[in-house]
């Protein structure tokens, strides 16, 4: 687990809410905190959808793409939110790709007192003390941030 400060936040809120940055990871988790507090869970209900939606659907959490629109619209105003908490998590097919041994790869946002943080963070397939799979994902994530200039 590495915990990355960012700087430069208006930059970082452009990648998150105006480009396609974080668009496909999966959302597990959002809290926005302005006037009102709105609280997302990102698991996909499939009960309410139909059989040929549920056919279609094979991912178990929502998009960041498919509620950004909803998430932009609650916080835009004057004055920035006192608080949004993003839990995302990568595809299982693209954690397999980049990471075999994890069941699940995160990248934790925080945005508290005008100071923005990304944490890693990754649950393995099976028990093990060996720090190296976690220095895998964060690297991976140290290497995003720095080509999108995010840190």
């Amino acid at each position: 687990m590495r915990l990355f400060e960012i700087d430069n936040i208006k930059n970082f809120m452009r990648g998150l809410f105006i480009s396609a940055l974080f668009d496909e990871l999966e959302i597990r988790q959002a809290l926005f905190r302005t006037k009102l507090t709105l609280s997302i869970e990102g698991k996909i209900n499939r009960d309410w959808l139909s059989t040929d939606e549920n056919e279609i659907v094979s991912s178990e959490y929502v998009k960041w793409k498919e509620i950004k629109p909803t998430a932009a619209n609650f916080i835009k105003g004057g004055r920035a939110p006192s608080a949004i908490k993003l839990v995302f998590s990568v595809s299982p097919e693209k954690t397999e790709k980049i990471l075999p041994e994890a069941k699940a790869l995160f990248l934790n946002i925080l945005y508290s007192d005008k100071k923005l943080t990304c944490t890693t963070g990754l649950a393995l397939k099976t028990f093990s003390t060996d720090k190296k799979y976690e220095l895998i994902w964060d690297e991976y994530i140290e290497n995003f941030l720095k080509k999108n200039n995010l840190i």
